[in-house]
């Protein structure tokens, strides 16, 4: 297991530009402010273990991280999300990183996307909130937030402190159209917008997304990729690939093919299939 204080040693050194956790690594029981500080772009824990982290305050709090990667994270021990990602002011997106994440034992949530002021959706519907009771500043001046998604394990009727949770979330619309107000700011709002309870938060179910995988069909060496395809599935450990068939509407993690053996593929065509039928996300081969 790797030590907190040996990673915490290179907050603010600028010489870091990429974090990689490699196979193997465990990550500490306490990931306070673990990251907080880093200059490194990238953040890539596909590799980390999770499982033994109880909290994760600040984890990432005032990182310059742009691309933040996490392949399914086992975080049902985490107690503690305070400050998470506040300040991450390079962030554009997180929804392959929250895609999974088990939230069910977490009790405070305050501050945890404060001041993201470059994420336009969060895509939560994996959060099940129903021992959280703090939510204070939780999307505060999440200034370019448009959009929140949350599935069926969402609500609020527990939250006791939810002061300032959505104060200068000027962008933020709720699924059925209740456009943010300075003057409903707190957990009332933190609901599925109706007609009946106007409220900022876009429901959508994860049953129901495409399913997604990978097909490889030996005989010609194609791999078929369809729906969100995950670095999980071992793409990289194929042998024997001579091309890649991508179903329209695809959707791609970062850093999927690295590694992939015996490949040859046409890569301006592999391009132009990526950039025409995936959604506008970087890969990096």
């Amino acid at each position: 297991a790797v030590q907190a204080e040996d990673i915490r040693a290179y907050a603010g050194n600028e010489a870091v530009e990429i974090v990689t956790a490699s196979k193997g690594c465990i990550l500490p029981e306490d990931c306070t402010d673990l990251f907080r500080n880093f200059h490194a772009s990238c953040i890539e824990l596909t590799s980390a273990d999770f499982s033994h982290v109880r909290n994760m305050s600040g984890m990432f709090a005032g990182s310059h991280v742009t691309e933040l990667i996490v392949d399914n994270p086992d975080t049902s021990n985490v107690t503690d999300m305070d400050r998470m990602f506040k300040d991450c002011e390079n962030l554009q997106e997180l929804d392959q990183v929250l895609r999974y994440f088990d939230t069910s034992a977490v009790k405070s949530m305050d501050e945890m996307f404060a001041n993201c002021s470059n994420l336009k959706e969060l895509y939560l519907v994996s959060f099940d909130t129903a021992n959280v009771k703090s939510m204070t500043d939780m999307f505060s001046q999440c200034s370019k937030l448009e959009t929140i998604f949350c599935g069926g394990k969402w609500s609020i009727g527990q939250v006791a402190k939810s002061d300032g949770m959505f104060t200068g979330c000027n962008a933020l619309t709720g699924g059925n159209g209740t456009a943010w107000s300075a003057d409903c700011t707190d957990s009332q709002y933190a609901c599925f917008d109706t007609t009946d309870t106007p409220g900022y938060i876009t429901p959508k179910d994860p049953i129901d997304e495409s399913p997604c995988g990978t097909t490889f069909v030996e005989e010609t060496g194609t791999l078929i990729l369809f729906g969100e395809v995950q670095r999980s599935n071992n793409l990289q450990d194929i042998k024997d690939l001579n091309q890649i068939c991508c179903q329209q509407g695809n959707a791609k993690p970062q850093k999927l093919f690295r590694n992939i053996a015996g490949c040859e593929i046409d890569y301006q065509v592999f391009f132009k299939i990526f950039f025409q039928g995936f959604n506008n996300r970087a890969v990096a081969l």
